[in-house]
């Protein structure tokens, strides 16, 4: 009894790689495509969403929405287009231990909820399988004044502080 448990439990679970396998392999090919587009993300409470076309190298599109609005918004995108994702990296922040304890058990917390946050887009990314890069915080321009972003991107309509932030996570890429 425990031989032929064991003999079917063996061979679902082989069964089971095997299809991860293929699939893996189908993303391998079909994702290779250079992306006509990248997706900055800036994630937390509010989760920032610029879109940067690489043929006309302009962003055509920054918003600042709900994590449940991006993760549609960014699945409609992968079904029309080739994307590629950037995603700021929470694992790399600064530490804020060195800051007074009130602000650094403040800011502890925030990141442990964008921790989570980045576990799930992970998820998102796999499932849906598009492709992304990790990209450290202190390695883009964060937290630029409306003015500034203007000057930097000629981007002229109305943004948030958290669409311009992941819109610097894109902006100027050449592939």
């Amino acid at each position: 009894m425990k031989q032929a448990y064991y003999m079917s439990f063996k061979s679902t679970a082989t069964s089971e790689l095997k299809k991860q396998i293929t699939k893996m392999a189908k993303y391998q090919t079909i994702k290779q495509a250079a992306p006509s587009y990248y997706v900055g993300l800036d994630i937390g409470t509010q989760t920032g969403v610029a879109v940067y076309h690489l043929q006309t190298k302009q962003l055509t599109y920054i918003k600042t929405m709900g994590i449940y609005q991006a993760i549609k918004h960014i699945e409609r995108l992968s079904e029309e287009y080739a994307i590629h994702v950037r995603i700021e990296d929470p694992t790399t922040w600064v530490d804020f231990k060195k800051l007074p304890a009130k602000e650094s058990n403040s800011r502890l917390q925030g990141a442990g909820s964008v921790k989570r946050d980045f576990a799930i887009w992970l998820e998102v990314f796999a499932a849906l399988e598009i492709p992304y890069t990790k990209v450290r915080l202190q390695g883009t321009l964060k937290k630029l004044k409306r003015d500034a972003f203007a000057k930097i991107t000629g981007y002229t309509e109305p943004t948030s502080v958290h669409g311009r932030d992941a819109a610097m996570l894109v902006y100027g890429i050449n592939n």
